[in-house]
């Protein structure tokens, strides 16, 4: 509005009488070309102008042009300060979310290195895996703990109900299982060994899942590829899960008498603190924490899950922060 008012004054400036030189219309002005209008019609046209820039600025100040421009500049700047808070928010949001992604990029490195370099595992299993990158050892498919996914909670149990199989070196049809035991021998080191080949497991005579605290069968409770779920059925498909040895006992004073003990002789119970009865009496303990070759799978998972998390929330900080500062 006001650039408009300032364009009519000059247009009446510029019509003015008082732009002329007397001797004629030559304009003060050199840089703008003479005129051939006429006086009179100059006075109309300026009489018009003044009209205009007058009707221009009333309207304007009717309808409160100024107060409407005032209001609007307050509103921006409350925007404004609005989005610096809303920025401030997402630089420290995104600044906590790069230092946790670096530090599970750190701790998925850690657990790459521990993978690689056999920490954890048994002296055998770590003398048959360096075997097998020398080509000494043909047929070596990793370790069974390294195949396998287990909840946490269940984590001490399977670890327990597994024993020394959890590092068990897999052979497939190439390996010479022999061959495995002279390296073994000569090291005078213990291993277990699967050649999955020549597994056959053994399905349970009863299904104890409904007896009370029982969670489960144990093989049922692992994750594993469809080709290794022979071995895991051979290992503990006869184990179950059981809350505490409370339950374990109970079961198995009822396994005990008559025919059914003989049909389940073979039958195991581990609790959830990795004490494992067996239907025959004996009873073995294993360590209150999970053999590390074990979570390792797990935490590899969800390291995994959390790192594509953060990617994910850093991406949309960035374009949060891009789209407040355009």
């Amino acid at each position: 509005v006001q650039d408009y008012i300032l364009s009519l004054k000059i247009g009446q400036k510029l019509l003015s009488d008082d732009t002329y030189l007397k001797s004629g219309r030559t304009r003060l002005d050199t840089g703008i070309d003479q005129s051939d209008i006429p006086p009179k019609q100059r006075s109309q046209l300026r009489q018009q102008l003044e009209e205009a820039a007058r009707l221009v600025e009333s309207s304007a100040l009717k309808k409160g042009y100024p107060q409407i421009f005032v209001g609007s500049l307050e509103k921006s700047r409350q925007e404004l300060a609005r989005k610096r808070t809303e920025l401030q928010s997402l630089a420290k949001s995104l600044s906590d979310n790069e230092a946790e992604y670096a530090k599970y990029i750190a701790q998925a490195e850690v657990l790459k290195q521990a993978e690689s370099n056999f920490a954890g595992y048994s002296a055998g299993a770590r003398i048959l895996l360096d075997s097998s990158k020398k080509l000494e050892q043909k047929g070596v498919k990793g370790l069974l703990g390294d195949r396998i996914n287990v909840p946490r909670e269940y984590e001490i149990a399977i670890g327990a109900a597994l024993g020394e199989y959890i590092d068990a070196v897999l052979l497939d049809g190439s390996g010479d299982i022999f061959q495995a035991l002279n390296i073994l021998d000569k090291k005078s080191e213990k291993g277990a060994l699967l050649p999955l080949q020549d597994l056959q497991p053994l399905p349970g005579k009863k299904d104890f899942g409904k007896e009370e605290g029982v969670i489960g069968r144990a093989s049922a409770l692992v994750e594993t590829e469809q080709d290794l779920q022979p071995v895991i059925d051979t290992l503990i498909g006869k184990t179950w899960v059981v809350k505490d040895r409370k339950a374990a006992k109970k079961i198995l004073s009822e396994l005990r008498k008559g025919q059914k003990f003989e049909r389940n002789a073979t039958a195991s119970f581990v609790t959830l603190l990795g004490e494992v009865f067996y239907a025959t009496g004996q009873v073995r303990t294993s360590p209150g924490a999970a053999p590390a070759s074990l979570s390792r799978p797990r935490q590899q998972k969800e390291l995994q899950e959390k790192i594509a998390a953060l990617e994910n929330l850093v991406g949309e900080d960035l374009n949060a922060v891009n789209a407040i500062e355009n």
